[in-house]
């Protein structure tokens, strides 16, 4: 089989895995090293080739970009189911992505990948979009389905720098995994200081209060889905509830065991800081059927 039809099948078939970690990025690599393909393989070929199968990780510009598209279409894609499910079908805040009337939304956020953080500044100009990582350049960039997506799944073209790329992505929560042509790489979007500083039981220094019987909005959002019954019992740490906050989805978990006694909002509604959205009774142990 020809070397890059394998890289292709691993690109494109295979290694599309998200949430797991596997070995598919040295498979990429190892089936792309030109002694591999020259059928120079023995039992030391790793040993030998260690420094050029493993070397250290670089992210590039043009995979951090495709995080970034990813996001932000993503938020798209959110903005207008929201907008649907709230009976505003064409709202322009949905249908108008970063439109401002006579000058262009400027946005910062912090994308880390591999223990490394970078500074992003994204400008909306029309229906395309420039990009400053760090203390770099602005650079132009557009994007384009290629084919269609599903929520929080979707593959991308990125025009940048006068280049073509097609990747494929997997949003969920705030980590985001890009695939492209050198296989997968991970980002988690930095959350803001308010929401981080803010648990889900409306205590403020982060620690979730174990003797909470509430669970409660950290922040100002929109009630987007329920992940539990009326009666149920759940676990600490369990999902039971999602919000929608700066186009993203916020996942707002159990602070202990119990049983899930009421359900405060409907879906849809808007939601304030601190307000309750699950209330439970607090049972260590799951009652017995």
């Amino acid at each position: 089989m020809p070397w890059n039809t394998v890289r292709k099948t691993l690109n494109y078939y295979i290694f599309q895995i998200s949430g797991l970690d596997t070995n598919v990025n040295f498979l990429i690599d190892l089936a792309s090293h030109p002694s591999f393909q020259a059928g120079d393989v023995h039992t030391g070929f790793i040993d030998t080739h260690l420094d050029s199968l493993f070397p250290p990780i670089q992210i590039s510009d043009e995979t951090i970009t495709q995080a970034i598209a990813a996001i932000v279409t993503n938020e798209r894609y959110v903005a207008i189911a929201l907008s649907i499910r709230q009976g505003c079908r064409g709202s322009p805040f949905a249908a108008c992505d970063g439109f401002r009337l006579n000058s262009y939304l400027e946005r910062t956020l912090s994308i880390e990948s591999n223990g490394q953080k970078y500074n992003i500044h994204i400008r909306y100009v029309g229906s395309n979009y420039e990009i400053k990582i760090d203390d770099n350049d602005w650079k132009p960039f557009s994007i384009n389905s290629v084919k269609d997506s599903y929520p929080n799944r979707f593959t991308l073209k990125l025009h940048l720098d006068g280049k073509e790329s097609i990747f494929s992505t997997v949003i969920k929560d705030n980590y985001i995994d890009i695939f492209n042509q050198n296989g997968r790489n991970e980002f988690s979007l930095v959350l803001p200081k308010f929401f981080t500083e803010c648990s889900t039981d409306g205590s403020t220094d982060g620690e979730t209060d174990k003797s909470s019987d509430k669970v409660v909005s950290p922040m100002p959002g929109i009630f987007d889905k329920i992940l539990v019954e009326v009666g149920e019992w759940v676990e600490v740490g369990q999902p039971v509830a999602v919000i929608i906050a700066m186009k993203m989805e916020y996942v707002l978990k159990a602070p202990k065991n119990g049983t899930i006694k009421s359900v405060s909002k409907k879906l849809g509604n808007s939601v304030i800081k601190g307000e309750i959205i699950v209330a439970f009774e607090c049972d260590e142990q799951k009652p017995k059927i």
